[in-house]
């Protein structure tokens, strides 16, 4: 019998090949080499798309912050920069829009896009809040 050592890849020769016998058929495996194959547990491939989901997964849950919707960014946006349905300027529009854009980031941080129908009263003070030190560091 021979038998490839698994170390420096040398085929050896065993005298005793024709003393072991299958135990089904009874043959003996004189003359016949064996070889132990390294089977992965998956394949590449498999590995591969396991952690291309995993990763776009983890990404989308931990590394891109959580945004309220558009349709919400725009209500409040646009609630909060028309307060009233007087005549402004353009500028003074500007301003007001860029102040309430401010205080929407700042806002965003503190309450999630999860909680925003939850904790809407927390929402509105902290808005508030967060104008009036949005409106001090703009030129008014």
């Amino acid at each position: 019998m021979h038998i490839e050592c698994p170390h420096c890849k040398e085929s050896n020769e065993l005298a005793f090949g024709e003393n072991i016998h299958c135990h089904k058929c009874e043959k003996n495996f004189q003359g016949f080499s064996f070889r132990q194959y390294k089977k992965p547990l998956i394949g590449t491939g498999t590995a591969l798309i396991i952690g291309i989901v995993g990763a776009l997964k983890v990404d989308a849950n931990f590394f891109e912050p959580k945004r309220y919707s558009t349709g919400a960014i725009y209500q409040i946006i646009s609630s909060c920069a028309n307060p009233d349905s007087s005549l402004l300027t353009s500028d003074r529009r500007d301003s007001l829009a860029a102040a309430c854009i401010c205080a929407l980031d700042k806002t965003m941080q503190k309450i999630d896009a999860q909680d925003l129908s939850a904790k809407a009263k927390e929402f509105k003070e902290l808005f508030s809040a967060n104008i009036g030190s949005c409106r001090q560091t703009e030129s008014w």
